[in-house]
């Protein structure tokens, strides 16, 4: 240390070695860098909506970053579960009356909610009550179109959200089109991709459930406990059934639970079974209701 400082003054010798000292934290504090380490430091294994001042939440992205270190990539689910197509519901009587016409589809929960189902008349359309959130099915009659789609355009990104740009302000006069109302309308599969990654909650549950049967192995407590934990009752009535060489596991979906982002929850929990359960063929036993 003296033969690096031989020709160096002594006043510069202090001002050096302070320099040395503090640049880390100064650079740290520049480039942002030491929020990082406060992150890494202090965030939790909880979803955003869990923070709190004392409980720094994961990133989303971090949490699949995770996953992939644990071989879990992201797996894809069907598109009905998120922004659409056409769906139907089962027969909606309210004091004798058929109220199916009056469903609006709640989109987090994948689930009809009725409304104005105490009279026969009102002074407006259902569709009024509409939103992004809470979509209807039909075009009520005088609609103005917001906007036009040509044939072969895709309008959607993969997650769902609109690509706004691809929406036209006048029909084209050189392809065919369809009107766009707005997305409190739900749309048709033809306008969207067939396939969407899970969002990130189940996709967290997903990657717990399966380190959980990683650590604790494959048996009939780990599959009745992924199906509570994923399906909060949605999935249900399972009945398992031992052939001579594998196993048979029956089970019912009981479409009267409101649970959030049901579908793919469903669609997850598919995929986690037959990954670690190779030995069991699972069937969807349809319940009739009498």
């Amino acid at each position: 240390m003296k033969q690096f400082f031989r020709f160096f003054r002594g006043e510069l010798n202090g001002f050096f070695l302070n320099a040395l000292c503090t640049f880390l934290n100064g650079y740290c504090h520049v480039t942002g860098l030491l929020d990082e380490l406060v992150y890494n430091a202090q965030f939790q294994w909880i979803m955003y909506e869990e923070h709190t001042t004392e409980r720094l939440a994961i990133r989303s992205q971090d949490i699949y970053n995770i996953g992939k270190i644990g071989g879990l990539f992201q797996p894809r689910a069907l598109a009905d579960s998120s922004i659409g197509s056409i769906w139907f519901t089962e027969g909606q009587m309210i004091n004798g009356v058929q109220r199916s016409e009056r469903g609006l589809l709640d989109m987090s929960y994948e689930s009809f909610m009725f409304v104005r189902t105490t009279q026969d008349d009102y002074d407006t359309d259902i569709n009024t009550l509409a939103n992004d959130e809470r979509r209807t099915t039909y075009v009520e009659r005088g609609a103005v179109p917001l906007g036009y789609i040509r044939e072969g355009v895709d309008v959607f990104e993969k997650d769902g959200t609109l690509i706004p740009e691809h929406i036209l302000s006048a029909p084209p006069q050189d392809a065919a089109y369809v009107e766009f109302y707005g997305l409190k309308y739900l749309h048709f599969r033809e306008l969207f991709d067939a396939e969407l990654p899970l969002d990130v909650m189940t996709y967290k549950m997903l990657f717990e459930a399966l380190q959980r049967i990683r650590r604790k192995g494959t048996n009939l407590a780990e599959l009745f406990n992924i199906t509570q934990v994923m399906g909060e009752g949605y999935i249900y009535n399972l009945e398992v059934v031992q052939t001579n060489w594998h196993y048979i596991c029956y089970y019912s979906l009981d479409d009267s639970k409101t649970v959030y982002n049901r579908a793919r929850r469903y669609a997850a929990w598919l995929i986690a079974l037959r990954m670690k359960f190779p030995m069991f063929t699972f069937f969807n036993r349809v319940i009739q209701e009498t």
